[in-house]
């Protein structure tokens, strides 16, 4: 009996997380622009106008249809595209960092937008469970929030 209800909820386990494609999220379909702008809004707080938007973004809990809270594991890669007097508005909550960070994750979310072209090395700020790193003559800062 035992038995036979380890494999019923192995079962139902696997079936549940086959439904994870609802907790991501990606601009790679959008053409345009503004409706990748549009599309961000739904799930990250702007903090300025954008000129241009690419995201990959990861929520366990977006769209859970869940009584009982659970862990909270997120990952929001994002790169935005300003006028570089917004820059203050997106950097306010950060904190600097002498410490590399890592953003190999950029080359690929970024590789067919031809908006993006960096030539400049960054500025890396830190904030709780978020990266920001900023490329300020170019207008582009990347965003990734991790969260396991």
């Amino acid at each position: 009996m035992l038995r036979f209800i380890s494999i019923i909820l192995l079962f139902c386990n696997v079936v549940l997380s086959c439904k994870s494609n609802e907790n991501y999220f990606s601009s790679k379909n959008i053409d345009e622009p503004s409706k990748r702008i549009e599309r961000l809004k739904e799930y990250y707080n702007l903090k300025s106008e954008i000129i241009d938007t690419e995201f990959e973004i990861f929520d366990v809990n977006y769209n859970a249809n869940r009584s009982i809270p659970g862990p909270t594991n997120r990952d929001y890669k994002i790169v935005v595209l300003v006028k570089p007097e917004y820059i203050d508005d997106w950097t306010n909550e950060f904190t600097i960092t002498s410490f590399p960070l890592n953003y190999d994750w950029v080359d690929e979310l970024i590789k067919d937008n031809n908006n993006f072209n960096i030539y400049t090395s960054p500025m890396m700020y830190t904030g709780v469970n978020k990266e920001l790193i900023l490329f300020e003559k170019e207008g582009i800062i990347l965003i990734r929030i991790k969260q396991d």
